[in-house]
């Protein structure tokens, strides 16, 4: 049947049934608690020290990162000075004991070779080391050989024992 179909009774049986439906419903469930009252002041100083601490915690993460950057940082700059030391002769120890990082460095962070050869300089004065010389190093070069060869080719092929 459809909508048209209905009578006037049979809408108002079915509104009435409809009606004690929902109160048998209404009758049934549990009420519902109510919320307890809340203090608000707690709740904002419970969640403005929680956020604080995340700040915290965040802040103290940061500042490990950023010691663990500047200690690589000084690492690559020490060991880019000590290659600059490689081709002077002179040893790392002896320009740390004369000169600093924070010497060796321009403003702009990196590693100043002008202060470098400085650094060098003062090392050579200070613990009398002597600059390599230029060009190539013979050992006794242009010396006379003392005398005459010990021994010739024909002494190489004569027998052991006949002189």
């Amino acid at each position: 049947m459809s909508d048209a179909d209905t009578t006037p009774v049979e809408d108002a049986v079915a509104e009435d049934t409809v009606r004690r439906d929902l109160s048998a419903g209404e009758r049934f469930r549990s009420p519902e608690p109510e919320p307890e009252p809340v203090d608000e002041v707690e709740d904002q100083q419970e969640s403005s020290n929680a956020e604080a601490a995340k700040y915290r915690r965040k802040l103290r993460e940061t500042e490990g990162q950023l010691e663990q950057a500047r200690t690589q940082l000084e690492a690559l700059q020490r060991q880019h000075v000590e290659s600059l030391l490689a081709a002077t002769g002179v040893r790392p120890d002896a320009v740390w004991a004369v000169a600093d990082l924070v010497d060796l460095v321009a403003e702009d962070g990196t590693v100043s070779a002008e202060a470098v050869a400085a650094a060098v300089e003062t090392a050579r004065q200070k613990f009398g080391i002597a600059p390599i010389s230029k060009g190539v190093h013979v050992p006794g070069a242009g010396k006379a050989p003392s005398g005459p060869p010990r021994s010739t080719l024909a002494d190489a092929f004569r027998p052991r024992g006949a002189v």
